[in-house]
């Protein structure tokens, strides 16, 4: 190789070598932190949550972390009932299609624990209302079987839930 070609080559190996340490640190800031996030969840600190997704520098990554049973920090939020953080924690990105290790989304998890805010919520973020779970059952189809017809069919209905859908 020339020394032209050497020199040109050197910005570039740096530029990737500055990129390749920057996402490492980013990375680690997400590692340090996702602990305290699920720790802020479980205890209801949406202040504390709040804090921690400002203060990360990949908020994307630490939104998709998941804790030792598989689950986002959203899909803890749902679990735990803490309509409050699952606010926060879509407003950052987190995606409402996201699915569980079980394949269930985070609407099908709120209907099925008859949480309607948190429901709303996530139609409202862009969840699909026409996604199936692993039996091929959508929000609605679960809404209707769980008793929930009240509470959330008329949300589902409302944000374009194909109602003539058919499960397997």
């Amino acid at each position: 190789m020339s020394r032209d070609a050497m020199a040109a080559a050197k910005p570039r190996a740096h530029a990737a070598s500055t990129s390749s340490r920057r996402k490492k640190e980013d990375d680690d800031n997400a590692d340090e932190l996702v602990g305290d996030l699920f720790d802020a969840i479980s205890d209801g600190n949406a202040k504390h949550v709040a804090f921690i997704l400002k203060e990360a520098k990949k908020v994307h990554t630490l939104l998709n972390k998941k804790d030792l049973q598989g689950l986002t920090p959203l899909r803890k939020a749902i679990a735990l009932s803490k309509a409050e953080i699952a606010r926060l924690l879509v407003q950052h990105g987190a995606s409402p299609n996201a699915r569980d290790p079980q394949g269930l989304t985070p609407l099908r998890k709120a209907i099925a624990l008859s949480k309607a805010e948190i429901a709303r919520l996530l139609v409202q973020h862009g969840a699909s209302p026409n996604a199936r779970d692993p039996l091929g059952k959508t929000p609605l189809h679960t809404a209707v079987m769980m008793g929930r017809r009240e509470l959330l069919a008329p949300l589902l209905v409302s944000v374009d839930s194909s109602v003539n859908v058919q499960d397997k």
